[in-house]
């Protein structure tokens, strides 16, 4: 295991020389600020156990997105009465179902979706506040813009956030969704296939 002890690279290090800017009450208030600073770092304990360390790799990740659509009350009620029917699905009871087939489709092998939905007037607000479920998300909202007929174009982003500043774990992505289709980008997959591209290897 490899330390590096930051407290003492910031001590040794005076680096007011990188920085033009003056306080506004006096040139050496940001200069007194920054010597506060690396004097609080250095009575700072550093991470030294292997608990402590494992504290700090601890971390949340989280994947969110917020958006709107129009919807009447019709389509609002029949949203909430296939979310209701999946939930049934999910519990066992889906064999007499009346939206089985649908329900089937919209859950993929899902069996905790994760979003909210609201209605309010004439829009459904559907929103993920850690583990947003992407694709039952565009799914259902396929199969509504499917079943009543709606020739809308809509889509969504969404972000893929870790609450610590670990590597390679912040993406995001959209989807397109017409009643016909959706369609997935993913910034990770269009990153890989880009490099993939630019290195001449075949991309799947």
């Amino acid at each position: 295991m490899v330390e590096i002890n930051i407290t003492r690279l910031v001590t040794e290090t005076d680096t007011w020389a990188f920085s033009g800017s003056v306080a506004t009450h006096g040139s050496n208030v940001g200069r007194n600020t920054w010597n506060a600073a690396k004097q609080e770092a250095a009575n700072a304990p550093l991470l030294t156990t292997e608990d402590q360390l494992a504290a700090m790799a601890m971390a949340n990740n989280y994947t969110q997105f917020s958006f709107t659509v129009k919807a009447s009350k019709d389509q609002a009620a029949w949203i909430e009465s296939i979310v209701r029917a999946c939930h049934a699905y999910q519990g066992g009871e889906g064999d007499d179902c009346e939206f089985d087939r649908v329900v089937i489709r919209i859950l993929e092998g899902d069996l905790f979706p994760d979003v909210q939905i609201e209605f309010d007037d004439s829009e459904l607000w559907f929103h993920a506040d850690e583990s947003g479920d992407i694709e039952f998300t565009a799914n259902l909202i396929h199969e509504m813009l499917k079943h009543f007929n709606r020739e809308d174009r809509l889509g969504f982003t969404w972000s893929q956030s870790c609450s610590k500043m670990r590597c390679d774990e912040f993406s995001g992505g959209a989807v397109f969704i017409t009643k016909d289709d959706v369609q997935f980008m993913s910034a990770v997959l269009w990153l890989g296939d880009k490099i993939r591209e630019s290195q001449n290897i075949p991309i799947n």
